[in-house]
């Protein structure tokens, strides 16, 4: 059996959205299918941040292009399906961020202090809140995610470019040893 460890380690989000789930979940015909599904795939999402020691971790980094993603931030978890941001602060933080999909590298990030954020949770029930500090950061980056955006492409042009080159060595490098 594949681990979450190990997929997280073989894909790239890179430019990949994700599709949304709640009108699928709504659908009379695959409803019930589908919450089943999607329950059985945020235990996958928990065991993988476990198995990372992470705080977040998206559909779309265990290969299922879907707008879901789990987070926990001291001791508080949020399980997010079709998670959007509807407002936020002005203020703007920085903060060095790492990512379980590019293992050992980070990346100082210019994120908003604070969101006001809306999404269904686990029992498929909307929640709508604030959040600050770190589960700020955590909620943008993961929804980054969804979006198709990697840590790296919030960087200068000149840094993004060097990571760009960095990840085409790496990918003739598997081709190589393939």
């Amino acid at each position: 059996m594949t681990t979450p460890v190990e997929i997280v380690r073989e894909v790239s989000t890179l430019g990949i959205k994700s599709a949304p789930l709640m009108d699928a979940i709504n659908s009379v015909e695959t409803g019930q299918e589908l919450k089943t599904t999607v329950t059985e795939m945020i235990e996958f999402l928990r065991r993988g941040m476990a198995e990372n020691n992470a705080i977040g971790l998206s559909g779309i980094q265990i290969h299922a292009p879907v707008r879901i993603f789990v987070m926990k931030v001291k001791e508080v978890e949020r399980v997010c399906i079709d998670p959007v941001i509807k407002y936020t602060g002005s203020d703007l933080t920085s903060y060095r961020e790492g990512c379980v999909s590019f293992p050992g590298e980070y990346v100082t990030t210019k994120r908003y202090k604070k969101v006001f954020v809306q999404y269904y949770d686990e029992t498929f029930t909307k929640v709508e809140c604030w959040l600050t500090g770190l589960e700020s950061i955590c909620f943008q980056h993961e929804l980054d995610h969804l979006n198709g955006i990697v840590m790296f492409m919030r960087q200068s042009k000149l840094k993004r470019a060097m990571w760009l080159k960095k990840q085409e060595k790496i990918k003739l490098n598997r081709q190589v040893h393939a």
